[in-house]
């Protein structure tokens, strides 16, 4: 894994942080929270998409990676992508060649065809 040219990196995308709170009832409310730096620079790449049915709906699941510079804390499979105004779910995330300077992330995105 070769390190990316920073010019390419001409995205904004968001990370939000997962978190997890107890309910009243005792059951767990799932949210998300952008982090301190809201915005990153990142090269986004479609990777592939299908289509399949799934409880009578039909859904398109579309796949991207992710490049971007390394941050700490980092991300985490748990968190998710905001990018021109859609979500992402992560999927993986590497260290690129373990060095602390870019993250690698792949992501799904799940649309739901009318």
């Amino acid at each position: 894994m070769g390190v990316r040219r920073t010019g390419l990196k001409r995205k904004r995308i968001q990370i939000q942080k997962y978190l997890a709170t107890q309910d009243a009832f005792g059951g767990l409310d799932r949210t998300f929270e952008n982090t301190s730096l809201t915005e990153w620079w990142a090269e986004v790449q479609p990777l592939n998409g299908l289509e399949k049915d799934q409880a009578d709906q039909q859904k398109a699941l579309h796949k991207y990676r992710i490049y971007m510079r390394f941050f700490d804390p980092g991300v985490e499979p748990d968190d998710r992508v905001r990018y021109d105004g859609r979500t992402f779910n992560i999927t993986a995330v590497v260290n690129a060649g373990e060095r602390d300077r870019d993250t690698i992330i792949d992501v799904t995105e799940v649309v739901t065809v009318e």
